[in-house]
């Protein structure tokens, strides 16, 4: 007898199949839905693990730099939690007008303006985007976030925004 794991990549096998097949139709569309709902079961059921290798992304990708400035402080910072029942987030940036000229205080405090969360949304996304790299997450990756921020990523290869002003 088949052991469940086995038999639910044998259900997504099936479901994709008539995916195909039924392209284009109500049943294939449905079966498509169906196979991402297993495929998303099987992920939490039997969980991947991640090669042994360091699980850190490189956050210099992801400074906010213009010619120099601000490389040795921190502009901004992002925290996210999450658990089965709960998901919570802290953002924080600096007046980098202030910054500029030399009025900053240095505290790191809550965007006051639409422009600062606008900027904190597209560098998220962007940070997104070498998270699912780092992992092999591929089909997570969305190169309209990237350059959003003037980063290209033609090659796959992290690009430097150090003259970007974001």
């Amino acid at each position: 007898m088949k052991d469940e794991q086995t038999l639910l990549d044998e259900a997504i096998v099936h479901a994709e199949e008539v995916a195909a097949r039924e392209c284009g139709t109500d049943c294939g569309g449905e079966h498509a839905c169906l196979a991402m709902w297993l495929k998303e079961l099987r992920d939490i059921k039997y969980p991947e693990k991640l090669p042994d290798e360091e699980n850190v992304v490189s956050l210099d990708e992801h400074r906010i730099r213009s010619e120099g400035e601000f490389e040795d402080e921190q502009v901004a910072y992002v925290e996210a939690l999450w658990g089965r029942e709960s998901f919570a987030y802290n953002v924080a940036v600096r007046d980098l007008e202030a910054m500029r000229r030399g009025r900053d205080d240095g505290a790191l405090r809550p965007p006051e303006t639409y422009h600062e969360a606008m900027h904190m949304v597209l560098h998220v996304r962007a940070l997104a985007n070498d998270i699912a790299r780092h992992f092999g997450l591929t089909d997570r990756v969305r190169s309209e976030d990237d350059e959003a921020v003037g980063r290209g990523h033609e090659s796959g290869e992290a690009g430097d925004h150090s003259g970007t002003d974001h």
